[in-house]
């Protein structure tokens, strides 16, 4: 059986699904996975057991975020180096990674996103494939463009963009393989390094764990937001949602009302939906098909975003209608027919987008 060695900046957990379930892929396929990883206080103790369910072993190592954070700043000044990268450095990582390559019979590794690619340094020659997920050069540009957060925010994210398009076509470049979600990815990744070998393997979704629910009971008039709303990108689309697309819905549907479902909402997050009225604000569920489940319609109104949304694979397998950005259908449904799902550039057709599933039940189904 082959041994591989995984390789990540953080553990994996069914909240970060891309390498979750390639681990459960694997497993299932007969291979022997050795995880390494920091810590980032996602992963439950429930997800930890059923990981270690799963892989030969796993070796999970502290990192504060403070630590993190410390690392980044000194980065700032003089370094080359992205403070992603710099975030994610780990001297107990990097030992752990290099004990292992060295004492035991792997035959390959594998090394997920960027944060982790200076690791390969630590593989002593063990052929080393990369999965790079995303072009995080071509997520920066998108954030300084969108003037995310702030003249200070605004102003590190074109730094950070600066940096990763020397570094991230370098780090690819020392692996064997790359793969990295979508078509657009790969493309954004060659205008970087041209010539670079990558393959696209796209995220999927467990079709047997979300399908459409016999018992579902829709609630009137409800849409649903889900992901991770500490991440940047999904509090700008919660916050783009709450402030301009729902007070145009309820022009067109006075009812409408609205469920966000992921961990860490932010405080400004919370207000601005108790401001908003008719929003629920559920914040971390283990099982998202409940929640899934009590809406009419789901919606992904990213303006900044890379890759695969695994949001709208998940909606779309429980049988609810999707509206969608233009950014977020690319990746999750480039060669689909057009009535896949719904997709509205602007805060006005977002909302008539919306108004339409939910008021006309032909075409929601």
């Amino acid at each position: 059986m082959t041994r591989v060695l995984y390789v990540a900046p953080y553990v994996p957990s069914p909240i970060r699904t891309r390498p979750w379930n390639v681990l459960r892929g694997l497993a299932r396929r007969g291979y022997r996975v050795t995880v390494a990883a920091l810590e980032d206080g996602y992963a439950t103790e429930a997800d930890r057991r059923e990981l270690r369910a799963f892989c030969e072993s796993v070796h999970v190592l502290p990192h504060p975020a403070w630590r993190g954070a410390l690392q980044a700043a000194a980065a700032m000044p003089s370094s080359r180096i992205p403070l992603s990268v710099a975030f994610c450095r780990s001297r107990a990582l990097a030992a752990t990674v290099r004990a292992l390559a060295t004492t035991s019979s792997f035959d390959v590794a594998h090394v997920e996103h960027l944060r982790a690619a200076p690791l390969v340094r630590e593989l002593g020659g063990l052929p080393a494939v990369f999965d790079a997920v995303d072009c995080l050069t071509d997520l920066f540009r998108q954030r300084h463009r969108e003037r995310e957060g702030g003249p200070l925010r605004t102003w590190i994210s074109g730094l950070e963009a600066t940096r990763l398009s020397a570094y991230e076509p370098a780090a690819c470049r020392a692996f064997a393989h790359v793969a990295v979600t979508t078509g657009a990815e790969a493309a954004c990744l060659l205008s970087l390094a041209p010539g670079l070998g990558v393959a696209v393997v796209p995220n999927g979704v467990d079709a047997e764990y979300f399908r459409p629910r016999d018992d579902a009971a829709p609630e009137d008039y409800t849409l649903v937001f889900s992901g991770k709303l500490s991440y940047f990108a999904n509090e700008d689309a919660a916050r783009y949602l709450l402030e301009e697309i729902l007070p145009r819905l309820r022009e067109r549907v006075p009812e409408a009302r609205v469920i966000l479902a992921g961990a860490r909402p932010s405080r400004a997050l919370r207000a601005i939906a108790a401001r908003a009225g008719g929003v629920r604000v559920t914040g971390y569920v283990s099982d998202l098909r409940p929640v899934l489940s009590c809406a009419c319609a789901a919606v992904c109104p990213v303006r900044v975003a890379v890759g695969v949304q695994n949001k709208v694979l998940e909606a779309m397998a429980m049988g609810l209608p999707v509206v969608a950005t233009p950014l977020a259908a690319r990746g999750a449904l480039a060669d689909a027919p057009g009535a896949a799902l719904r997709v509205a550039a602007d805060a006005d057709g977002f909302a008539r987008a919306c108004a339409e599933v939910l008021t006309a039940p032909a075409a929601a189904r």
